[in-house]
């Protein structure tokens, strides 16, 4: 699995079937490929299959999640973290 950083958290009310429903539909990414979901105040982070992180990326840079952009770049360079989880 792969951790991805998304730009929108408690505080825009995001819940995770917000976002297993955003990367399901906008990266056509079945929800057996979608981990464990963090959400905290400002940010989530989302556990994807490493087969399908750079997809997920792509889709969800231009989707909004509830209201959000989910992955900001706000006219700076945005390093949009996936990082490989450790195995168990």
């Amino acid at each position: 699995m792969t951790s991805i950083f998304v730009g929108a958290g408690r505080d825009a009310g995001v819940r995770p079937q917000d976002l297993v429903g955003a990367i399901a539909n906008e990266a056509r990414v079945s929800a057996r490929e979608i981990g464990a979901i963090e959400i905290a105040d400002r940010f989530s982070i989302v556990e994807v299959a490493e087969g399908v992180a750079q997809d997920v990326i792509r889709a969800l840079r231009g989707t909004t999640v509830r209201g959000r952009k989910a992955l900001r770049t706000s006219g700076r360079s945005m390093v949009i973290l996936a990082i490989p989880s450790a195995s168990s």
